[in-house]
């Protein structure tokens, strides 16, 4: 047997189909039947005839319920895996052989099941002939290759089942549940730590070097990928186990030795997942680049003895992928909290970074952290960076990471700004102040007597002499002038408002600097050489007060006495 993953599926498709058709006999399928000659007839005789079986018919008629079975997808897949299917469909006389592997590997199932059951009324699977049809598809296909097997122990790993076939010649097998494997005494699976086999058909020519080196690249990405799927550093041992065809087993180099952290547990649920994702790392696992080098860096991280050495090597492959720039940008806290984090917890992730790039430098001088906390955020960097390198590797996330973190970084900053403006619109209508208190120390008027609380800017608006109206202020005139009788009071009255003499004493009045009067059209400028001092007015004749006059209300004054 140089196949055994590829004999353990078609078996168990065999004896599942055997099954089903045996029930569908039951229920009243009646089988189709050829008459043909039983041999030459005697010279003169009457040819003899017998009724045979038409069981490849009767199995066709029923594939679409045969592929509804549990194990016909693996089968399927176990032949379109390999070479040579188009020697076997040959050697029974096909013709038309489909080129594409899917196709051709239908076909060959067929044409197995067809041998299987051939002539048979009642479908029952004795195991003398099902070995016999399967060493003759064997011995066809694998005619012109040597059948190399490699068998390594995978630590950190237990399954449900006793085998999981992973599609490629690739299977995880519990060591109790493999019989043709190495003798018991040379498998080294001591230890209290859960382990099982993984084994490698891999098929090339005679003599080819490059066999083992490849198998060996085979196993070493299998743990990569099962890395990547759980939470657990899984290990390969270093020395396994090689034989080719049917020769004796002996020690090959197949691992790196390593420590296992945690254990991955495959349920028989999950099988499906971690085969597709097996499969799938395989084929879009990139070769070079920064996503490369940050997946060796995360497999190199995940051998280390400890688990500090294992943190630099991490933080290291989350800068290649998220600080391309350099790390004096420090962007990496701000863009793993965006990519690893909803909303709402973001800070607080890159918080914890920051704490973990101080941690960094503690390692860096040759110190050995003890806090149970330093540990956690440890192990927090390393579940950040396998999700990272999953999503990205299963095309959930774009290549260009620091580019889709900086996108996010924008797009939380948008809400943030829109609601402060909506909060200072709020505040607007419900009459609360947005800006500061303008600070007008400034503009403060300077009393040059402080005894005096009231400034003329601070007196009534009645109380001012610009706003009386030329008739009231012609009848004020008269009542406090009565006297008045000729063009020399009018001369001096207009001399006194040329200085800028008040009209009445008002000693209980400061005067205030209130700016240059705004001049008329007839009015006088005052001589500059007066200085401050101004002639006080006449005392008034009915014993009232007036207040301070500007000029153009006594030009309006002179115009009413004209």
């Amino acid at each position: 047997m140089r196949s055994r993953s590829l004999h353990a599926a078609l078996s168990a498709f065999a004896r599942e189909t055997a099954a089903c058709l045996g029930a569908e006999r039951a229920e009243g399928a009646e089988l189709p039947y050829d008459v043909v000659e039983a041999g030459r007839p005697v010279r003169g005789g009457t040819p003899l005839y017998c009724y045979r079986p038409m069981t490849g018919e009767f199995i066709l008629a029923r594939l679409d319920r045969l592929s509804a079975l549990e194990s016909y997808l693996p089968a399927l897949r176990a032949l379109a895996s390999i070479d040579g299917l188009a020697r076997y469909l040959r050697s029974l006389g096909r013709r038309g052989i489909p080129p594409d592997r899917r196709s051709c590997a239908e076909l060959t199932l067929l044409a197995f099941l067809s041998e299987v059951f051939e002539d048979a009324t009642e479908f029952e699977l004795p195991k003398d002939r099902l070995e016999r049809v399967y060493g003759r598809l064997e011995a066809a296909v694998f005619a012109e290759v040597t059948h190399t097997t490699l068998v390594g122990v995978l630590r950190g790993v237990e399954m449900e089942s006793d085998e999981l076939l992973l599609g490629a010649g690739l299977a995880l097998i519990r060591p109790e549940a493999i019989d043709d494997g190495p003798p018991d005494e040379l498998l080294s699976v001591s230890g209290e730590e859960p382990v099982v086999l993984a084994t490698l058909s891999v098929e090339a020519a005679p003599g080819d070097p490059g066999t083992v080196a490849e198998g060996r690249h085979v196993l070493r990405g299998l743990v990569e990928a099962l890395q990547l799927f759980g939470e657990a550093c899984v290990a390969l041992d270093p020395v396994g186990w090689m034989r080719v065809d049917d020769g004796s087993w002996h020690a090959t180099v197949i691992g790196r030795e390593a420590p296992t952290r945690g254990v991955l547990t495959i349920a028989e649920l999950q099988e499906d997942e971690v085969r597709a994702f097996c499969s799938l790392v395989s084929r879009r696992a990139p070769r070079g680049g920064e996503l490369a080098w940050a997946l060796s860096r995360f497999r190199m991280g995940c051998e280390r003895d400890t688990r500090w050495e294992t943190l630099t090597d991490h933080l290291l492959a989350l800068r290649a992928l998220l600080e391309p720039e350099g790390p004096h940008t420090a962007r990496l806290p701000g863009r793993l909290a965006a990519l690893c984090a909803l909303p709402g917890e973001r800070p607080a992730l890159a918080h914890r970074m920051a704490d973990v790039l101080a941690l960094e430098r503690t390692v860096m001088e040759g110190l050995e952290p003890h806090d149970p906390l330093a540990e956690r955020l440890a192990d927090e960097v390393t579940r950040h960076l396998r999700a990272l390198l999953r999503d990205v590797i299963c095309g959930h996330l774009d290549s260009d990471v620091p580019a889709l973190a900086d996108g996010i970084i924008v797009q939380d900053a948008v809400p943030a700004a829109v609601e402060d403006g909506a909060e200072s619109e709020l505040m607007e209508e419900d009459g609360i102040a947005t800006e500061p208190p303008i600070d007008d120390s400034s503009q403060d008027l300077t009393i040059d007597d402080p005894s005096e609380d009231l400034t003329v800017d601070e007196v009534s608006e009645d109380a001012t002499v610009d706003e009386v109206s030329e008739d009231a202020m012609v009848d004020e005139g008269e009542e406090e002038y009565p006297d008045y009788d000729g063009d020399e009071q009018l001369a001096q009255y207009l001399d006194e408002v040329a200085e800028g003499t008040v009209i009445d004493e008002a000693p209980d009045e400061i005067p205030v600097d209130d700016g240059p009067p705004e001049p008329a059209d007839h009015e006088v400028e005052p001589d500059p050489a007066a200085g401050s001092d101004r002639a006080e007015p006449p005392p008034s004749r009915t014993g009232r007060t007036r207040k301070p006059a500007r000029p153009r209300a006594a030009a309006s004054r002179s115009k009413a006495r004209t």
